[in-house]
């Protein structure tokens, strides 16, 4: 039991594993993509790759989106905007971001057979 603790503090239960970092945020979805990468970095995860995407800030939905004067909309849009879809990001309007997380769910799924036909 005691080398079960130890592996585990030692990050030796995901050290080796295969990950993807996918973040999506309001303005910075690099950052949470940074994160991740740190995350595996730290455990010894192979990062397979990364992809990021816009998604809508809380103020979107949050309904003082249009008149908070500290929101993401002003801040992006300015004073008066109204929330309407052809603003809003969304992920069906980035194509190429969920084709690239086809691609990369593919190469992972490659890698783990590798493994798994190795084995």
């Amino acid at each position: 039991m005691g080398q079960d603790i130890a592996g585990h503090q030692e990050g030796k239960g995901v050290s080796g594993k295969l990950g993807v970092a996918v973040g999506v945020g309001g303005s910075s979805a690099g950052k949470a993509v940074e994160s991740i990468r740190a995350f595996f970095q730290y455990y010894q995860i192979e990062c397979v790759g990364t992809v990021s995407a816009q998604g809508p800030a809380s103020c979107f939905p949050c309904g003082f989106g249009e008149s908070c004067k500290v929101g993401a909309i002003q801040m992006f849009f300015g004073p008066g905007t109204k929330i309407a879809p052809e603003i809003t990001p969304d992920l069906s309007k980035q194509p190429d971001r969920i084709e690239l997380a086809a691609v990369l769910g593919r190469r992972l799924t490659e890698r783990l057979e590798g493994f798994a036909a190795a084995a």
